[in-house]
């Protein structure tokens, strides 16, 4: 027992409760993905738990909006993370996240839900923002990758529980429960210390010094923490020599690289379709005629989803970055081409029921073990890693803001192009836009495995796009 309560001391297991911590409110924020999969049903039955049921416009609504709010929560949280700090930031939006989903679940009108979950868009996207540079400045090098995964393990693990538990409770009950998460993250995170680079950022180094130790094992001595120290106050020194600003981050050449990159594997972290086909997976699963029960459908893909984020966690700093996106990328690819396939001839297949029901669950499936991998964990990976502190809460910010922007065009027009088009047209777009994305994933991105701030800055991202001219 001294053994293993020595190792557990001399680890750096405060680096993965801080994480843990930081990261739990997106669990709400899969909750909130996945809540319209089992309540929209509901909302626009007969026995609407608003009183009346709701459109498909409505609806279309109720998807989309927490993506529009982003836009703003993207744009304030790249301003309240710098001045208030990660800790706070990531304090005050659990609150509000949690508060959005107790008026989700007593709301009796399209307009107040509407509004709910505006609000809850906007507060989840800043506690994504916070969260991801508070894992990028407290974690060492070999295990950054890793922790940075967390932030899609536990959105996934909200995910789960969304579509496991949403179709077999009620309206009030479900909203009541994930409600209750964010408290969670509120009374963890409040014995969580700040990150050490904002303390150095705001001249407090001794408080920077008190948690270093309390982030690293209880071998590391003296020395190795004075070291790291004034690591971090050089590296803060050269970032904050040329503050950032938005207009530094677009007409600085150095950045441009890194913009280019980012823009790409933002846009096919979006434009894959999962925010749509997370949204309205029951509706889908109906579509499809497949005989077996959307409710059914939904808890096997739920269940799939967590174990490949969980892999993608333990590969991404082994196998890197790079190669896990491509598989990811090329995998959705397959898996959508499929599916949308099975839906183009859908009207012309006898005894669909016995020959081939098996078609949009397998695709879906297929679908939802190919993006956890390596589409949906790696970009908030990437983004910590590739812009120095001066200006990491600007490019973040307007990096997520522009993925914000695809993802509400993305949930939004689904619906009704669908309808318009056929589910297989939008299909059909989505799976190209994964193989082209793995393209842009092996011609242009850079492995950042195992290299720390600056190396990355000096060696990998002083690439410029007279590079791209030459490629």
């Amino acid at each position: 027992m001294d053994l293993i309560r020595n190792s557990i001391k001399n680890s750096r297991y405060m680096q993965y409760i801080a994480a843990i911590a930081a990261t739990s409110t997106y669990i709400s924020v899969g909750l909130s993905f996945t809540w319209p999969s089992p309540t929209l049903p509901k909302l626009q039955s007969e026995n609407s738990p608003i009183g009346y049921p709701i459109t498909d416009e409505e609806g279309s609504w109720l998807v989309s909006i927490t993506l529009l709010s982003s836009i703003p929560g993207c744009i304030l949280g790249g301003y309240t993370i710098d001045k208030l700090g990660r800790k706070p930031n990531i304090l005050m939006t659990s609150t509000i996240t949690s508060l959005h989903f107790f008026a989700i679940s007593f709301g009796n009108s399209f307009w107040l839900l509407l509004l709910s979950r505006l609000i809850g868009g906007l507060s989840m996207s800043i506690a994504g923002l916070a969260s991801t540079i508070y894992i990028g400045e407290i974690a060492e090098n070999d295990i950054r990758g890793k922790l940075s995964t967390y932030l899609m393990l536990l959105k996934v693990s909200g995910s789960l529980m969304g579509l496991v538990i949403g179709p077999n409770v009620s309206y009030r009950f479900l909203g009541i429960f994930s409600g209750c998460i964010p408290m969670i993250t509120v009374l963890m995170f409040c014995f969580i210390p700040e990150t050490p680079f904002f303390l150095v950022k705001t001249h407090k180094v001794e408080e920077a010094k008190k948690c270093l130790k309390q982030l690293s094992g209880e071998n590391v001595s003296c020395e190795d923490i004075e070291e790291k120290l004034c690591s971090i106050q050089e590296i803060v020194r050269k970032d904050m020599e040329n503050k950032g600003s938005i207009k530094e981050l677009i007409r600085n050449e150095k950045y441009r690289y890194p913009i280019f990159l980012m823009m790409g594997i933002k846009s096919l972290q979006q434009l894959s379709g999962s925010v749509a086909l997370e949204s309205y997976l029951q509706k889908i699963i109906d579509l499809s005629k497949s005989g077996i029960k959307s409710e059914i459908v939904s808890i096997i893909i739920g269940c799939i989803q967590l174990p490949t984020v969980f892999i993608s966690s333990v590969l991404v700093d082994k196998l890197g970055r790079k190669p896990l996106l491509i598989t990811s990328a090329f995998g959705c690819f397959f898996a959508l081409f499929i599916t949308a396939s099975y839906f183009l001839h859908i009207d012309n297949i006898n005894n669909i029921e016995n020959s081939f029901f098996w078609v949009p669950t397998i695709g879906l499936s297929l679908f939802w073990v190919f993006y956890p991998i390596g589409i949906l964990p790696l970009p908030y990976v990437l983004i910590g890693e590739l812009f120095p502190v001066n200006i990491k809460e600007i490019a973040i910010a307007f990096l997520c803001t522009y993925g914000a922007c695809i993802g509400f065009l993305t949930a939004k027009l689904f619906k009704p192009v669908s309808n318009l088009l056929g589910i297989h047209t939008v299909l059909y777009l989505f799976s190209g836009i994964c193989f082209f994305g793995a393209c842009f994933v092996y011609w242009f991105l850079p492995e950042t495995k195992g290299k720390d701030f600056q190396e990355i800055q000096n060696n990998v991202c002083k690439r410029d796009l007279n590079w791209l001219r030459k490629k």
